[in-house]
């Protein structure tokens, strides 16, 4: 008997599509007992983003299948009848095929989340890992109804094929979307009549495994708003299977999957200078095909590619750059110009590729490794560098990287790379001076966090008061004076009342709350000094923090005492009330009403 799984909610008719509840989900699951990856958004609406770099052209020497290979794929397929767990976590959102790891590279993305129950077709993972030399026989597939042991079932099935958005196809091929536009599109406002139940088939299963494979978004099934179950099954739909045989159908499938993967591999993002997001906007569209067809290249075809991708690697700029630069939206930023030369996003390039062990890829990594000063792709790098080798280069680089950087993210990002108990002492040292000279209360907390040795407190603690406490303005930050607050508290204990009085001498609004919240996490023994007399001080709620003072010490005081409860965001006449009723009970200290 078939188990089956039951989303909720009413049937609604959807006016949008969104990415939910995949077959891609189950088949994921089913080979790696694990959910997918967060996903990049690679086909935004509107015009094209994206450019076309000179194609590389790599001929394949044709190798025919084997009988004995031929009669164990038609098996796998078979076996994929025996299918019967899936994720159903319909809060979930499942992302599609293109953006999925392969089986082996899962380091690619630090390995997926498991989820408890899900079991793994071992069909499944072996056709992925065949590629080209399944897909013909994949393609054959689509028209086999043999069900598999999953049934989805909703108040309403949408049995077409929506769009090419949804397909996932590629904006530069335009080969591709010119097949892809010749998918009929179902009118959504009209009365839906058909099944309300579908259980996947062979060929369901077959329509994801391609998209795997080749690298797009092949959804045999997933979910819109609102309740609404839309199924893709190329074994009910003749559509379907008639526009993914047109792409991938080929009397010599491995070098039309090859030659797809090449032309994904040009795609460029175009710099656009757009009125929300700035100069990089859609830059996405084009680096995400880049690093998903390099993965694949290097996992079909190791041998043809590697001098390939390796020589881009070896091209790849790797420099630190000041991330936080501030900088017009007609303008680019240091990091834009770096990616830009780039034409991709290194640190996700280089992050999809890590899982391969041909030694031309394995020196380039480490080559980068050695000349890059970027935390990002040297935290990237790391773990996948092959340390039988001789690590002394790798940690003296490190050690130079940290020596000599004048950005404090750069070092803060260094130091879990640096774990010789040699480092210590350079650690200590370096943001010591960083302690002493910065002007910046944000920077010198998170020295504190580094350095946790008790004589180094002194130095920290005066540093924070002369940060706090002096002729300045940077502690009007309400965030950040609550945590130099709190971190002086808990570094004096009692002794900091005085710094906490003097700090509320000025009378700002702003301060009062950054008070409020420093002593969210005491048990009331400061409530009574600096607390209670703020019950009268009304001003606030609305530039510079959502509650008024009076709001944000009588939210604090209610967490420290059980017979006070106050709601801050009921409204202004309710916590007027509730604050009247709190200065009325033993231990408030009565106040004149400030103006």
């Amino acid at each position: 008997m078939k188990p089956t799984c039951d989303t909720s909610g009413t049937p609604m008719y959807p006016k949008r599509r969104i990415r939910l509840l995949l077959l891609a989900s189950l088949v994921l699951a089913a080979s790696h007992g694990h959910a997918a990856p967060p996903k990049e958004d690679l086909y935004p609406e509107g015009p094209a983003h994206v450019r076309l770099a000179p194609i590389p052209k790599i001929t394949l020497t044709p190798s025919p299948l084997s009988p004995a290979e031929t009669a164990h794929i038609k098996d796998l397929i078979r076996q994929l009848a025996n299918i019967d767990q899936r994720d159903f976590d319909c809060a979930s959102v499942v992302y599609g095929a293109s953006t999925a790891l392969l089986p082996g590279t899962e380091s690619a993305d630090g390995g997926f989340r498991n989820h408890p129950g899900m079991r793994r077709s071992s069909a499944f993972a072996d056709l992925i890992r065949l590629g080209p030399k399944a897909l013909p026989f994949l393609l054959n597939a689509f028209d086999d109804k043999t069900q598999t042991r999953i049934t989805v079932t909703q108040g309403g099935l949408q049995m077409q094929f929506v769009n090419m958005y949804m397909l996932g196809g590629r904006l530069a091929n335009k080969a591709e979307e010119k097949i892809l536009d010749s998918l009929p599109h179902e009118d959504i406002d009209a009365p839906y009549t058909g099944p309300h139940s579908h259980t996947f088939t062979i060929g369901d299963v077959c329509f994801v495994a391609i998209g795997r494979i080749v690298g797009r978004d092949y959804e045999a099934v997933r979910g819109v708003p609102s309740g609404i179950v839309c199924v893709n099954s190329p074994s009910d739909d003749p559509n379907i299977a008639r526009v993914v045989r047109a792409i991938w159908g080929s009397a010599n499938p491995a070098q039309r999957f090859l030659d797809s993967l090449l032309l994904d591999y040009s795609t460029r993002g175009i710099q656009e200078f757009g009125p929300e997001g700035g100069p990089l906007e859609n830059w996405s569209v084009g680096s995400a095909p880049q690093n998903s067809a390099a993965m694949r290249m290097l996992y079909y075809f190791p041998r043809e590619t590697a001098p390939l991708i390796a020589n881009r690697l070896e091209g790849l700029r790797v420099n630190a750059v000041d991330g936080t630069e501030k900088v017009p939206n007609d303008q680019l930023s240091a990091m834009d110009k770096l990616e830009v030369a780039n034409g991709v996003d290194a640190a996700k390039f280089v992050k999809a590729i890590l899982w391969c062990h041909e030694l031309r890829i394995q020196a380039a990594l480490r080559s980068i490794f050695l000349r890059a000063t970027d935390p990002a792709i040297l935290s990237t790098v790391l773990p996948a560098l092959d340390h039988s080798e001789d690590a002394s280069p790798i940690h003296s680089h490190l050690v130079d990287v940290f020596r000599n950087t004048t950005d404090f993210s750069v070092m803060v990002r260094t130091i879990p790379l640096m774990d010789r108990p040699s480092d210590a002492a350079l650690i200590r040292s370096r943001f010591l001076a960083v302690a002493r000279q910065t002007s910046d209360p944000n920077t010198l907390l998170q020295t504190t966090l580094i350095l946790k040795d008790a004589k180094d407190r002194p130095l920290i603690e005066r540093r924070l008061k002369a940060l706090l406490f002096g002729d300045h303005r940077q502690s009007n930050n309400e965030n950040l004076s609550r945590d130099s607050l709190v971190t002086l508290r808990q570094f004096e204990g009692e002794q900091v009342r005085p710094y906490y009085r003097n700090y509320l001498a000025s009378n700002d609004e702003t301060r009062c709350a950054s008070i409020c919240w420093a002593l969210e996490d005491t048990h009331g023994e400061w409530d009574r000094e600096f607390l209670w007399p703020m019950l009268s001080d009304r001003r606030g709620g609305e530039r510079s923090f959502p509650f008024r003072v009076c709001d944000a010490a009588a939210l604090t005081i209610s967490q420290h005492r059980k017979d006070i409860a106050f709601d801050p965001n009921a409204p202004i006449e309710d916590r007027e009330s509730q604050i009247r009723t709190m200065r009325e009970l033993p231990g408030a200290t009565p106040t004149p009403t400030k103006p």
